[in-house]
């Protein structure tokens, strides 16, 4: 029960990502299809979240262009594509930002 409830879980948080970056494409009016990020965008979180570079930096833009470039994307394109990912990540995880001093403060209490 409880594996198949992680599994339920590592779906859902696995299409966010998706809807995130279909939302920016529709935003933009760019040439990618939405089936296209359905098969490139796990790929990609795949890639970004190897333990290579801090935060996917390089490795998730350098990984969108290419693989978008196969289905015929403009590299300029793919590249505004993941940037703008990239700003909404950011703006994302900043609330956090706020508990820092928090977080801090506790372990070096204990």
């Amino acid at each position: 029960g409880t594996l198949a409830l992680v599994w339920v879980a590592s779906i859902i948080e696995q299409t966010f990502p998706i809807w995130i970056y279909l939302l920016i494409v529709r935003s933009m009016n760019g040439a990618t299809e939405g089936w296209m990020l359905w098969i490139v965008i796990p790929l990609l979180l795949f890639a970004a979240r190897l333990p290579i570079t801090l935060w996917g930096l390089g490795v998730a833009e350098g990984g969108i262009v290419y693989l978008l470039g196969l289905f015929g994307v403009p590299s300029g394109e793919a590249l505004a594509l993941v940037l703008v990912g990239r700003v909404v990540d950011l703006f994302a995880i900043l609330p956090g930002g706020l508990f820092w001093t928090e977080l801090t403060r506790r372990r070096t209490l204990e």
